[in-house]
């Protein structure tokens, strides 16, 4: 029985033992609901990864792109999984032409053929093939595929072109801006300007612009020798027929240099003056001190009759150029600039200026008056006791039942009494022009308020087409005229406005000068590019350049624009002013209620 005992005892130690063991082991094992369905389905998707995917990958890898196609073509119409249209598109834009020709003979799904269809057409356009293969791609997409409004208008057009015999001209452009770097925010609307005028957001043939034209964009980064490099690679490399940008002074400079020395015309878009007169094959399209100082006299002298003007500018390579165009045209209209006085756009102290331009010691002895009248005022008050002061309230109200002031009734009674006038600070100009951007304005105005001068007009430059100028400034800019190419809130021409309504509508955001700019250059460009078609013009640098020239009176949406001999392109600006803290556009003849 002992023995038996023992061995009952070692079947129990034995038993626990294993138990002990697999309770180890499995608490060593998370339980399942710890494994995640994402760790799941990267399982799944592994071990069931079919032998075509496999396949498939391997020869898309191995640049195999109508074999991949054919191995995901199948399981796709079967599954319409959206994951395998996708992977479609994708190897139909890889392929080259020869496979997308040999697809587009046995493709039989409608929206994927249409794919194939338009891809050919990218590529014999780009190429600039005007086989039959052409037209025949053309009738097929105008035929079998879904198309918008605007898309099968393209189409249409194209075919029509083709058919009559007539080729569109092929129109490279160039484009240089600085798409990085510290300039990137004016370079990329600029960009988007550009390309809401040449219609790319439509819904166009991929790769295809309005009238014919192709844009290769290149980053300058703001570099100025990248820029110049630029232009020999788009030159040499690409065979663009014009250039455009860039956008800062020196890689203008360097860009348009390159530019003449190769006998390629370029338009820059920097407001840097004198780009324009480096060579005949250089252009500018963007507002100038040139293009605002004429404008700006025009409009004090010529339309408002004011002719003794003062000029107070920053004391920098800006105000240095402003000084130049303002006595430059001053003198062309008959006007003088009577003081002419600058200021350190450092500080924030403007009075040593404000004095200066006052005239030092008209304005010493300004302040004598002034401190003379006061003193007078305040013994006046100090002198007067209540029985007085009740008799002048008396005199006061008489005065205003019969019309007159209080101190001409003191002067028809009889008394003997002295009255002193309120000194007036005699100045020897009606106008003052401050060639600076909003963010001095702003500090200076107050000051020149606080030295008085609030009776004199205000003339400024498109840096003071600001609307936090108009909030903080208020009352003291209240009037004042200045000029732009560009008016967010002027409710004409209609151009300016559909133009805002759709950039906005486009990008989410407020347009402005650059986009602005970036788009009138390419409504100039097509204009170009029509009146070489309507002349039956080879296109070279010589008939672009002879095109461009001719421009005048166009209307754009940043001024009616006229190129000028030595290939400005000069604007009829906006003649904007400060209203109830608000920007306006304003007809200046009708505004001369502060002379």
């Amino acid at each position: 029985m002992v023995k038996n005992f023992h061995k009952v005892s070692w079947y129990v130690f034995f038993a626990v033992f294993a138990a002990l063991i697999i309770f180890s082991l499995s608490s060593c094992v998370a339980p399942p609901s710890t494994i995640t369905r994402a760790d799941r389905r990267d399982k799944d998707r592994e071990a069931g990864e079919t032998a075509w995917e496999r396949q498939a990958r391997q020869l898309e890898f191995e640049g195999d792109y109508l074999g991949a196609y054919e191995q995901v073509h199948d399981p796709y119409l079967d599954s319409l999984r959206p994951d395998l249209r996708q992977w479609l598109l994708r190897l139909i834009d890889k392929m080259s032409l020869e496979s997308l020709q040999s697809l587009r003979g046995w493709e039989q799904n409608n929206e994927l053929r249409c794919r194939v269809l338009e891809k050919i057409f990218v590529l014999l356009d780009e190429s600039q093939s005007r086989s039959d293969d052409y037209a025949a791609i053309l009738k097929d997409i105008l035929i079998n595929c879904s198309l918008s409004e605007s898309a099968r208008y393209r189409y249409e057009q194209l075919l029509q072109s083709y058919l009559s015999g007539v080729e569109r001209p092929s129109f490279t452009v160039g484009c240089l801006l600085p798409l990085t770097g510290e300039y990137s925010d004016y370079g990329n609307k600029i960009l988007l300007g550009m390309e809401l005028a040449l219609r790319v957001f439509d819904d166009n043939p991929p790769g295809s612009y309005d009238s014919g034209i192709k844009l290769l964009v290149r980053d300058t980064a703001g570099d100025s020798d990248r820029a110049r490099e630029l232009v020999g690679e788009l030159v040499d490399d690409e065979g663009v027929s014009l250039l455009v940008g860039p956008v800062t002074g020196q890689a203008a400079l360097y860009a348009a240099a390159e530019a003449e020395s190769r006998g390629i015309d370029i338009i820059t878009l920097t407001p840097r003056s004198g780009i324009a007169s480096r060579g005949e094959h250089v252009f500018q399209h963007f507002l100038t001190m040139e293009n605002q100082a004429k404008q700006v006299v025009e409009l004090a002298a010529g339309r408002l009759g004011i002719t003794s003007l003062a000029l107070l500018y920053p004391s920098s390579y800006y105000g240095r150029e402003a000084v130049q165009l303002f006595r430059k045209y001053a003198q062309q209209w008959g006007a003088e600039l009577v003081r002419v006085v600058s200021y350190d756009p450092t500080s924030k102290d403007y009075g040593p200026s404000i004095k200066e331009l006052i005239g030092v010691e008209k304005y010493a002895e300004y302040q004598q008056q002034k401190k003379d009248y006061e003193a007078w005022v305040k013994e006046q008050k100090s002198s007067v006791d209540e029985e007085e002061a009740g008799k002048s309230n008396s005199v006061q109200i008489l005065a205003k039942e019969i019309g007159l002031e209080a101190d001409e009734l003191f002067k028809d009674s009889g008394e003997d009494e002295e009255f002193m006038t309120r000194p007036i600070l005699d100045l020897d100009f009606s106008g003052i022009i401050i060639p600076d951007f909003y963010q001095r304005i702003r500090l200076l105005v107050p000051q020149l308020a606080f030295y008085d001068l609030t009776d004199t007009r205000f003339f400024g430059t498109r840096g003071w087409n600001s609307p936090e100028l108009a909030e903080d400034a208020g009352e003291q800019v209240e009037g004042a005229l200045f000029v732009d190419a560009f008016c967010r809130e002027c409710a004409e021409p209609q151009q300016l406005v559909e133009y805002r309504d759709q950039y906005e509508l486009m990008f989410g955001e407020t347009a402005s000068i650059y986009d602005a700019y970036g788009y009138d250059t390419m409504v100039l460009i097509r204009r170009v590019l029509a009146a070489l078609q309507q002349d039956d013009q080879e296109i070279n640098p010589e008939t672009i350049r002879e095109k461009l020239l001719a421009l005048q009176n166009v209307p754009t949406i940043t001024g009616i624009t006229s190129v000028l001999p030595d290939g400005e392109m000069e604007k009829r600006l906006f003649y904007l002013s400060f209203q109830r803290d608000e920007i306006v556009q304003v007809d200046p003849v009708c505004n001369q209620n502060r002379d």
